[in-house]
């Protein structure tokens, strides 16, 4: 399944995903510097744990028409019975490319062996998600 989220550039793929809260993940000081480990660890646990008030309170104007609360508390449920839990962080970093932060993990999940998941969270200068996919690494 594929599903438009966010401006051309930045079209994230809506695929198998990880479903339950990462005990590696913590709370973040979201008045942190956007390069900072600690965003994308809060907007992955947030979506973990179903959070979607708080991650729809973040999302950028584009990524808000794209994507409903509803319909992201539908595509975590999804997740949860697809996936599986996250099992392991294999790696996780921050890049900086045209005005944007990009964080980027990479998981094992429950159900996918040893499939490598990555996780992606783009976070535009004013510090709203500007745009998110979770999906099975591509080769």
């Amino acid at each position: 399944m594929q599903q438009r989220l966010t401006r051309p550039l930045l079209v994230a793929a809506l695929l198998a995903l990880p479903a339950a809260a990462a005990a590696q993940t913590q709370s973040a000081d979201l008045t942190a510097d956007p390069t900072s480990l600690l965003w994308g660890r809060q907007f992955t646990e947030w979506f973990y744990d179903g959070q979607a008030d708080s991650l729809f309170s973040r999302f950028d104007d584009e990524m808000q028409k794209g994507l409903s609360k509803e319909d992201l508390i539908k595509f975590r449920d999804q997740v949860a019975v697809q996936a599986g839990a996250e099992t392991e962080v294999l790696s996780e970093e921050v890049k900086e490319k045209d005005g944007f932060f990009n964080y980027h993990r990479e998981i094992h999940v429950a159900n996918a062996g040893e499939t490598v998941v990555v996780v992606y969270w783009t976070i535009d200068k004013d510090k709203k998600i500007a745009g998110f996919f979770i999906k099975p690494k591509q080769s």
